[in-house]
């Protein structure tokens, strides 16, 4: 069963691997570009794992409010920060749009 499964391994190992592979065959790509997409996954890790605790505290203290609520506050946070690094993507988008079309009405 293990060698149907290996595409599917989720071990750091296996994530190490494959960064490596990548990185390897795809060097065209910026070292600040994977630093960027391997800071999304850890982040991306975070919000899941903060997600799961709340669910578990929900569970097992569905009365417990204060449990729920301090669990609902990383959650939160973790979209502040989603929602934040969205909006800059955005932010600089727009400015590179901006600067290609002035470069174009100076041409």
């Amino acid at each position: 069963l293990k060698e149907n499964a290996i595409h599917e391994d989720e071990s750091l190992l296996a994530m190490w691997r494959w960064e490596v592979v990548s990185a390897q065959s795809l060097i065209q790509i910026s070292e600040n570009c994977l630093k960027s997409i391997r800071g999304g996954r850890n982040s991306l890790g975070k919000y899941i794992r903060s997600l799961h605790r709340l669910l578990e505290t929900i569970k097992k203290h569905p009365q417990d409010t204060t449990k729920i609520s301090l669990e609902e506050e990383k959650v939160a946070k973790h979209v502040r920060e989603i929602e934040a690094e969205r909006q800059k993507k955005i932010f600089s988008e727009q400015k590179r749009a901006a600067r290609e079309e002035e470069k174009r009405l100076k041409e």
